[in-house]
C-alpha cells in the first residue's frame, strides 16, 4: 500500500508539473521532491527504500522523457545545446542517468548529433560560397574550415567530457557524427596561400558530401 500510494502521488504531482512548468523548472521540481523523498526513506526497511525511489524514478523521469528531453529533432536537449547551456545540460544528464533504460541517454545522443549537424552544415555552406565565388580553376583555400571543423570538434569533446561524464554512449555519438562530417581525403586541403593542386577540390561539397574523415589525424593532435 506504501509503495502504491507513493506511485499515486508522484503521478498526480509530476502531472501538474508537466502542464505548467518548463522542462528546467520540472527538473527542479523532480530535484526537490528527490530530496524530500530520500530524507522520508530512510526511515524505511531497505527493499521498501529501493521500491518507493524506483517508483519516483518511473514515474517523474521515465514517463515524462519526452517532455524532460525531447525526441531529438526538437525539445529542451537541443534547445540546451543551441544555447551553450552546458550546466543545465548537466542537470538534465545527472537526472537521466539513474534510470535503468538507455531511452533516455539515447534522446540526448540524438539531439547532440543534430545539433552537431546543424553546426556542420554551416560551416559546409560557408565552403560552398568560397567555391561559389572563386573564378573558374582558382584554388580555394579551405584550411580555416578544416581549423573551424576541428575546433567544433573539440568544443563537442569538451561538453561530453566535461559535462556528460565521457558517457560512451555520448563518445560514440559524438565520434560517428564527425567520421561522417569532415571533408574527404580525396578532397584534400589547400595550402594557406592558394596555388594550383590536384588536391584542391575542385567543386563544392554539400552538406551531405562535404564530410568524412580526412581531419581526423589532425583532430587527435590537437590538444
Amino acid at each position: 500500500p506504501l509503495v502504491e500510494a507513493t506511485r499515486e502521488h508522484y503521478r498526480s504531482v509530476s502531472a501538474t508539473w508537466a502542464q505548467k512548468d518548463t522542462p528546467a523548472e520540472y527538473l527542479k521540481h523532480v530535484d526537490d521532491a528527490e530530496g524530500e523523498l530520500m530524507r522520508r526513506v530512510r526511515r524505511y526497511p531497505t527493499t521498501l527504500a529501493a521500491r518507493s525511489v524506483d517508483v519516483f524514478n518511473e514515474e517523474c523521469l521515465t514517463l515524462r522523457l519526452e517532455m524532460i528531453v525531447g525526441n531529438g529533432k526538437e525539445g529542451a536537449c537541443l534547445n540546451l545545446l543551441r544555447n551553450d547551456d552546458d550546466f543545465g545540460l548537466n542537470h538534465m544528464w545527472r537526472m537521466i542517468r539513474r534510470l535503468p533504460q538507455s531511452t533516455g541517454t539515447e534522446l540526448m545522443a540524438s539531439a547532440l548529433t543534430t545539433r552537431v549537424r546543424e553546426l556542420g552544415d554551416a560551416l559546409t555552406a560557408r565552403l560552398s560560397e568560397l567555391f561559389a565565388d572563386s573564378k573558374s580553376g582558382e584554388a580555394v583555400d579551405d584550411v580555416s574550415y578544416v581549423r573551424d571543423m576541428i575546433g567544433l570538434h573539440n568544443k563537442f569533446r569538451d561538453l561530453v567530457t566535461i559535462h556528460l561524464q565521457s558517457h560512451p554512449i555520448f563518445q560514440k555519438t559524438l565520434n560517428d557524427t564527425f567520421v561522417s562530417r569532415l571533408p574527404s581525403s580525396s578532397q584534400g586541403c589547400a595550402p594557406s596561400t592558394p596555388r594550383s593542386s590536384p588536391s584542391v577540390p575542385t567543386h563544392a561539397p554539400t552538406p551531405s558530401s562535404a564530410w568524412s574523415g580526412r581531419a581526423d589525424a589532425a583532430s587527435r593532435s590537437q590538444p
